[in-house]
């Protein structure tokens, strides 16, 4: 490091054939030096029906808390609907098992007539409902929309995650119509 800068990238082997007498030398006790890289950028804020918090867990515990969200009696006048449940702050890398992967069929074993989309906390993964995937109109012959991506299963079905600023936009309408997200209490 240089004046505050990573001034070589290398092996420590070559790192002490570029030291010299005047190189102030810090034993890191196994750990490393790593740059700040950042990427600075905002998705915005908006209400949200349901605040997962940016945890993973077992599919089992998000599907509880998607539930806990649709059960809220904040949520009542929609039960039957066909008004959009937006939840985000979902950490998809942080579900248990490691490995697993959160799929339509999950989230059709919630009891609601209602489309569900999941956002991730990273803002460019969305996890949807067959409602809502129904309501999108994407199936085995769409598209995949510039700058998007539409996950599928084996059979070419749309399957989540699905992702990127075409879908992230048709995921506002239900048949091209904007489509109402009921608002939060908070």
């Amino acid at each position: 490091i240089r004046d505050g800068r990573i001034a070589f990238v290398g092996t420590s082997e070559e790192a002490r054939k570029r030291a010299g007498p005047a190189t102030r030398v810090t034993d890191l006790q196994g750990r490393m030096v790593m740059p700040g890289i950042v990427d600075g950028h905002f998705h915005g804020t908006r209400y949200t029906d349901c605040d997962l918090g940016y945890e993973g867990g077992t599919i089992a515990q998000v599907l509880a808390k998607l539930k806990a969200c649709l059960d809220r009696p904040d949520q009542a006048e929609h039960k039957g609907s066909n008004v959009r449940l937006y939840a985000r702050n979902f950490f998809a890398e942080a579900l248990t098992p490691r490995g697993t992967q959160l799929t339509r069929e999950d989230l059709d074993r919630l009891d609601t007539t209602r489309p569900v989309l999941l956002r991730n906390a990273d803002g460019h993964k969305f996890w949807l409902n067959s409602r809502a995937i129904e309501n999108l109109g994407i199936d085995e012959r769409t598209p995949v929309p510039p700058g998007g991506q539409i996950g599928r299963d084996a059979q070419g079905r749309c399957d989540v995650p699905a992702g990127g600023s075409g879908l992230a936009a048709g995921a506002a309408t239900v048949d091209g119509e904007p489509q109402r997200t009921a608002r939060t209490a908070g």
